[in-house]
């Protein structure tokens, strides 16, 4: 997490849904972005930490969320299949 801390900007950026901001201050899209995640994974991401963050959840049960990153992570799969 060393690397992440350097280059992760901890200030709340107002655009950002409270569900997408761990409780130190980091968002999702950062997180993906430090790890250079493909578009499909980095979606599965943040799907998986808005479903369970444990500060703010965007929907009452975490299924909607759960069933959307699995979708992601398959599209990903498909497309390694096709390129």
């Amino acid at each position: 997490m060393i690397g992440i801390k350097k280059t992760m900007n901890k200030s709340k950026d107002q655009r950002v849904p409270d569900y997408y901001q761990g409780k130190n201050g980091y968002e999702a899209r950062m997180v993906c972005d430090n790890f250079e995640l493909p578009y499909h994974i980095a979606t599965a991401v943040t799907y998986l930490i808005r479903s369970s963050n444990g500060l703010i959840n965007k929907h009452d049960q975490p299924f909607d969320d759960y069933n959307k990153a699995i979708a992601h992570i398959e599209f990903q799969i498909e497309k390694l299949k096709r390129d």
